[in-house]
């Protein structure tokens, strides 16, 4: 799903269900969105989780990609509270 496909269920939602807080579930967990946060830098997944790639960019060669995922700087993404 994308943020525009998010934007256009909320416009065919209630001004009481605009109130109610944002919740994600998933297998066996859930939790609240509480931030969207904009990527400030590109971000690369070394199995350890998406980690910023400045963190590495002094041995970049050295980091195994266990994953080829990338999220560009830029990228908005939803930060939760586990439940």
């Amino acid at each position: 799903m994308t943020f525009a496909e998010i934007k256009a269920k909320r416009d065919t939602m209630t001004p009481e269900q605009l109130a109610c807080e944002a919740i994600w579930w998933g297998d066996e967990r859930g939790g609240f969105i509480s931030d969207v946060y904009v990527l400030p830098e590109e971000h690369i997944n070394t199995g350890y989780g998406m980690t910023p790639k400045s963190t590495y960019e002094d041995d970049l060669d050295a980091v195994k990609l266990e994953v080829e995922a990338r999220l560009p700087t830029g990228t908005p993404v939803f930060c939760t509270d586990d439940i």
